[in-house]
């Protein structure tokens, strides 16, 4: 039995047994030294087996036995270390901090966005490449020192939190992700959009623009015809032009336009002697003047002040749907013009369809009729989708309509209100009037309501 004075050994592992550090301490007066043996017996009583370190620990016996002073924390036995892998990497195209920059939210309205606040830096072209994913890695497992050998399992790297929303389309690895269209980029959480937007920072002037997305102009339109298929945005003032969305219209200021929006109008300066026409409301922010002109609001219009006190000739329209009627219009023209294509591709393709072409036709050829023939399904199913319209519009219009005018300051004279089938005057000036109705309301109903305002 060996004596309280003898040499001795001490072994610790780490938390993960992939590796064992010994203390060797000599002697105390008259006690025996350790010996490399006894050191090797107490290695394998305490089952290390896998990678031993036997000749530092043969160095480190015979250094204590030589100088008598203990040599701590040696590695004894080393295992495999596991390697966690690494995280999956994004690498933006354009400045991460600008990509992660909120879309700019309406002071008065935080639902809404405000599209006189985007950044002209986040707009991108259709198929350009916004970012790339570096995947994460699995990381290698490791073993331990002891007896029986255990894996000790690596932590994989985390994948990278960035998913393709609307308007991203993702390369067939995954790891590369596009712009489908012209646009605003815009990331929310950890998706990647992009709003289909077109962004123009010079005037628009003497100019005939049909966008797919949106248009938003920071500066004035004049003289212009701007149709969106989405929203437009005009942060100048727009004279004597032509706005048309399907969508919402938000406007600055504008002055003998015709502005005809399948949504809402919102007016945040001012309208002077324009035709408005609305499929839902027109809503007037604080202190906009509303002068003249043709305003219909399907289902109502809401506005500080209508009409001014020159008592400029004003038209409202409430509770019946003009807008429906233009659209009614557009898609009867959209069909002829289909049908026109299709026609003109019909007979584009007669000379690819005979035998005899067929059988000598080059790869250039059938590459064209091949894109003819993709025309010709898209005008086709463009056309059934626009009678479609035309029967949901058809029921809309024989529905009650009911719409509401709210002027919460002045209402000024020689202002015609429609509303519904009913018309009436304003023969003097007015304070807070609402007035509310239907498609079916009578003049007497007007009457009515204008007299008890």
């Amino acid at each position: 039995m060996a004596s309280p004075h003898d040499g001795y050994i001490e072994i610790k592992f780490n938390k993960d047994k992939s590796q064992a550090l010994a203390s060797i301490y000599p002697p105390y007066e008259k006690g025996v030294a350790i010996t490399l043996d006894s050191c090797l017996h107490k290695l394998r009583i305490m089952g290390i087996g896998f990678g031993l370190c036997e000749g530092a620990l043969a160095d480190a016996v015979q250094q204590v036995s030589a100088t008598r002073k203990p040599v701590v924390e040696f590695v004894i036995a080393q295992g495999v270390v596991p390697q966690n892998g690494e995280d999956a990497q994004i690498r933006y195209r354009l400045p991460r901090d600008l990509v992660s920059m909120p879309l700019p939210r309406n002071v008065d309205d935080p639902t809404m966005i405000d599209w006189f606040s985007l950044d002209p830096r986040k707009m991108v072209r259709a198929n350009s490449e916004i970012a790339t994913l570096v995947p994460a890695t699995l990381g290698s497992h490791g073993k331990t020192v002891t007896w029986p050998i255990q894996v000790i399992h690596a932590q994989p790297g985390r994948n990278a939190g960035l998913f393709a929303g609307t308007g991203i389309r993702s390369s067939d690895d995954g790891l590369r992700l596009y712009a489908i269209y012209d646009g605003y980029l815009s990331q929310q959480g950890e998706q990647l959009t992009v709003l289909p937007i077109q962004c123009y920072e010079n005037p628009i002037s003497q100019q005939e623009i049909n966008r797919p997305g949106g248009i938003v102009s920071l500066q004035e339109v004049v003289h212009s015809q701007l149709k969106a298929n989405g929203i437009i945005a005009v942060k100048g003032i727009s004279i004597f032009s032509r706005l048309r969305a399907k969508g919402d219209i938000f406007i600055q200021q504008a002055q003998n336009c015709q502005i005809i929006a399948s949504g809402n109008v919102y007016v945040l300066g001012g309208l002077r002697e324009c035709e408005v026409i609305a499929g839902q409301k027109i809503i007037a922010s604080k202190n906009a003047v509303l002068q003249g002109g043709h305003l219909s609001g399907t289902l109502g219009i809401e506005a500080e002040s209508l009409g001014d006190a020159m008592q400029s000739p004003m038209e409202i329209y409430i509770g019946t749907d003009q807008y429906l009627q233009i659209r009614n219009i557009e898609i009867e023209e959209e069909i002829t013009e289909a049908e026109a294509s299709i026609a003109r591709i019909r007979q584009a393709i007669k000379p690819f369809q005979t035998i005899s072409a067929n059988a000598t036709m080059t790869e250039d050829r059938r590459a064209i009729l091949t894109q003819l023939q993709k025309q010709q399904r898209s005008h086709q199913q463009h056309v059934t989708t626009l009678h479609s319209e035309r029967r949901q519009l058809q029921f809309a219009l024989k529905q009650k309509i009911a719409g509401t005018l709210s002027v919460s300051e002045n209402l000024y004279p020689n202002v015609w209100i429609t509303l519904g089938k009913g018309r009436g005057r304003i023969e003097r000036p007015m304070k807070n009037v609402r007035l509310a109705g239907d498609s079916a309301s009578t003049h007497q109903h007007v009457e009515t309501l204008l007299a008890a305002a």
